[in-house]
């Protein structure tokens, strides 16, 4: 994290080009990826061009890049990382995610996959009341493995294990994950999370960690579970590990495995298409299921500072009075 300022100067130069060819009145909101923006489309305005800003360095750098004035129309969404980033709060153009990342917003603040999975179980008879147990019991399973994934590649990382792995479909390089898990389907029917041993282990023989190297994340896994969190002064809070180690895009890929696997309809094939209900969980990202997320209130400070609307209710509301005037 020390070294952020110095990666983004070429991305805060697409956006001051990107600035200069937009309408007067239009902002810029950059995030890490695509899929942040596509899910955060429903809530924004049409004075707002999209732009991917390709990681969290490359955002911040492209921050300190901008002049004052630049900033006034560029809003920048990072993600949190589980790290301390209370040098990053101060700006009102630069929001971090309340979780690690701003799909770990979507998925745990704004409870869009439980809402996604009790419209699905209510499309057959039964209780409502039954269907929004079986959603959160549903949303526990997903937490609890993400959680203890993203808590595996934490740790080993602080213990600088290799955590890379040689794609198989499009052979990059990138960290193991969920998708690894041997048996994660079966998991995902069951709705029965592996401990956190079994998925260590199981990593151990895909990194090739030493018992050494691997008894090292078991002992770190017990040293944190011992500590309280300062948010619920709880020891090994479920809340707050899922809030600092689960993966957004893990989370979502999870629920996607869950809502396909266990109530896709029964005359489909055997493989449903995950990819088909991971846009359906960053659809349910709207107006009324956003109310209370601190990322809108944010942009909301945001505008008042800048002056440009970001929100598509702040804009509606601005068009009704220009036409009651």
């Amino acid at each position: 994290m020390t070294n952020l300022q110095f990666n983004g100067s070429q991305l805060g130069q697409k956006i001051r080009m990107v600035l200069q060819t937009l309408p007067p009145d239009h902002a810029v909101i950059v995030a890490e990826s695509h899929a942040d923006t596509s899910a955060l489309s429903g809530i924004l305005a049409d004075a707002v061009h999209l732009q991917k800003g390709m990681g969290k360095a490359n955002c911040v750098g492209a921050w300190n890049y901008l002049t004052e004035d630049e900033k006034r129309r560029a809003l920048f969404l990072v993600d949190c990382d589980g790290e301390d980033n209370s040098h990053l709060l101060g700006d009102k153009g630069l929001i971090v995610s309340e979780h690690r990342d701003l799909e770990s917003d979507l998925f745990l603040r704004l409870r869009g996959f439980e809402e996604l999975l009790v419209r699905k179980l209510a499309e057959q008879d039964g209780s409502l009341s039954s269907f929004r147990a079986s959603a959160r019991n549903c949303h526990a399973f997903v937490l609890e493995l993400a959680t203890i994934v993203g808590m595996i590649r934490d740790l080993a990382n602080r213990r600088t294990l290799p955590t890379r792995i040689r794609d198989e479909q499009n052979g990059k390089r990138r960290k193991f994950g969920v998708r690894d898990l041997k048996n994660l389907n079966s998991y995902c029917r069951t709705l029965e999370a592996a401990s956190f041993d079994v998925v260590l282990v199981e990593f151990q023989m895909l990194m090739g960690w030493s018992e050494e190297q691997t008894t090292w994340i078991r002992r770190d896994s017990k040293n944190n579970a011992s500590k309280s969190c300062r948010r619920h002064d709880l020891a090994d809070c479920t809340y707050c590990k899922g809030r600092r180690f689960a993966n957004g895009h893990e989370l979502v890929d999870l629920g996607a495995r869950v809502l396909a696997l266990r109530h896709h309809q029964p005359e489909q094939h055997d493989n449903p298409n995950f990819q088909e209900f991971e846009s359906l969980l960053r659809a349910t990202v709207a107006g009324g299921s956003s109310a209370g997320w601190p990322t809108v209130d944010r942009m909301r400070r945001f505008e008042d500072w800048s002056g440009f609307s970001v929100l598509r209710e702040s804009a509606a509301f601005l068009g009704r009075e220009a036409q009651a005037s």
